[in-house]
């Protein structure tokens, strides 16, 4: 079951990973991935996000897509470039924009080791 997209521009890092992003699945929302992607506001890391989306949704996953731009955010998740690809609250890629295919090779990564 796919979620809707939304964007997030007020919580931080800190606060969603306390809540659900650190977990294999958030059991009160049944969402199995948290995919974060942290930029700028610009059409790269827009690119990006809708790479992540049009993943998510190809492939059914049962995740929450959200775009943070929000410079105090992406500091305090240590990001130095962005954009930045947090899925689960392990950071996968960063100042690197990926297509469909690589995201889709790092979750097949991610699945070999049961996360």
């Amino acid at each position: 079951m796919l979620n809707f997209f939304k964007k997030t521009n007020k919580n931080t890092c800190a606060q969603n990973c306390q809540s659900c992003c650190r977990q294999t699945a958030c059991s009160d929302r049944h969402i199995r991935f948290n995919i974060k992607i942290l930029g700028s506001n610009c059409q790269k890391c827009h690119t990006f996000y809708e790479n992540a989306k049009n993943f998510a949704e190809r492939k059914k996953l049962s995740a929450q897509v959200d775009f943070a731009e929000d410079l105090q955010e992406i500091v305090t998740c240590g990001i130095v470039s962005t954009p930045a690809l947090i899925v689960n609250g392990k950071l996968l890629s960063a100042g690197k924009i990926l297509t469909e295919q690589e995201i889709e090779e790092l979750f097949a990564e991610l699945e070999q080791n049961n996360v």
